[in-house]
């Protein structure tokens, strides 16, 4: 995926989000669906911004 400054930004599918995450992959789409997991669908598939899901990690796990 390209950034306005054309550099790229790497994306993950479901399944290594889950890996990332160390959950399940239906307790992934789970969370996609309840619109808390930060991602874009594509067509008939979901796929997570690698930055996006960092990000959401550090903002969970402080409070902030």
């Amino acid at each position: 995926m390209s950034t306005s400054q054309g550099t790229s930004e790497r994306i993950l599918s479901v399944v290594e989000a889950a890996k990332i995450l160390r959950l399940s992959k239906s307790k992934t789409y789970e969370l996609i669906h309840d619109n808390q997991l930060p991602h874009v669908r594509l067509g008939g598939r979901y796929i997570v911004p690698e930055k996006a899901l960092y990000e959401w990690i550090r903002r969970i796990t402080t409070g902030g």
